[in-house]
């Protein structure tokens, strides 16, 4: 995989708005700059892959022209020469690929999520009666389960992220690229921007989708763990790290986890900060109950952020636990 590119790339996160015949409102969806450009800077500027050279392209633009354009995007910050960015400390973000929106993709997005939304729950529920009711469930092979372990932090990881393109296709929201995350927090990563759709829920299904994905790979391994029982220990570490990260991610707690971001489509993100405290606030409780399905749901998730931060270093030590032992008969 080439890392450093020879020529100039236009970055990913930019969408664009025809004004009229000549002209264009581009918008960069991760700082949220606009600009109005020419059609024929904006023909040029999609010509920059990273492989081409800019004063080669089939463009009207001269030599001098090209110069300066480049100059003003990279001074604005919408060209790059490396797949690498920085994401926070020793941290960094690799575009694998683009993810270029079709009509046929984000149909076929949509049937996908759908059929995850309505197949994540019996799943899980058909993995778990599976592993209960799975004879031997003690006999299990430690170097097989971390072989799963890895192989299911990996597969759970990506698929997470998928989910989420999925989601985002399939309402229509703008999906950017795929890549991975290397250095003190690996993993992987979707660029999306969901500002342009205006349902909540819509918005806290693309947030919830990682989840549901995670908790479907769960299920999917402990039924699978009882049809290929040669190889139970495999899918059990599979199936036990993907329980780890749904469950993880469920919880509001931190700012980049699903559960935060899927409550703060619903209720509010100011709501979230002090979601804990109302908890005990007699007039809140007494308001939101004569608010009815709102208002219920804004104790319902009060209650909920309350007992995740209680019970977090409790759930973590028992994850692991869980994790690194198989339970006994």
């Amino acid at each position: 995989m080439v890392i450093i590119m020879k020529y100039p790339q236009l970055i990913n996160t930019l969408v664009y708005k025809r004004l009229n015949g000549s002209t264009y409102r581009v918008l960069d969806c991760l700082t949220d700059n606009e600009y109005e450009l020419g059609s024929e800077i904006v023909r040029f500027a999609n010509m920059l892959d990273g492989k081409t050279d800019p004063y080669a392209t089939d463009s009207s633009l001269s030599d001098e022209q090209i110069t300066e354009t480049l100059e003003w995007f990279k001074e604005n910050g919408l060209t790059r020469t490396s797949k690498i960015q920085k994401r926070s400390f020793l941290t960094y973000n690799i575009d694998l690929f683009r993810i270029k929106p079709t009509a046929t993709k984000r149909i076929l997005a949509r049937i996908l999520n759908f059929a995850l939304i309505i197949l994540f729950v019996p799943a899980l529920i058909g993995g778990i009666i599976t592993a209960i009711n799975m004879p031997n469930l003690a006999d299990v092979d430690a170097i097989q389960q971390f072989i799963g372990l890895i192989i299911g932090g990996v597969i759970g990881t990506v698929f997470h992220e998928i989910a989420h393109a999925l989601a985002a296709l399939g309402y229509n929201a703008h999906v950017f690229s795929f890549g991975i995350t290397i250095g003190l927090l690996p993993g992987a990563y979707v660029q999306e921007d969901d500002e342009f759709i205006k349902s909540a829920l819509k918005k806290a299904q693309i947030s919830f989708a990682g989840i549901e994905m995670n908790l479907f790979l769960c299920g999917i391994s402990l039924i699978f763990m009882g049809i290929f029982q040669s190889a139970k220990s495999v899918f059990w570490g599979i199936g036990a790290i993907n329980l780890l990260l749904g469950l993880s991610n469920i919880l509001p707690l931190l700012s980049y986890v699903d559960g935060l971001h899927t409550v703060s489509y619903l209720v509010g993100g100011d709501f979230i900060l002090y979601a804990s405290e109302l908890a005990f606030n007699k007039n809140f409780l007494k308001a939101a109950s004569h608010r009815g399905i709102e208002g219920f749901a804004e104790i319902f998730v009060c209650f909920w952020v309350l007992i995740s931060r209680i019970s977090l270093p409790v759930f973590s030590l028992v994850t692991i636990i869980d994790v690194l032992t198989p339970p006994r008969r």
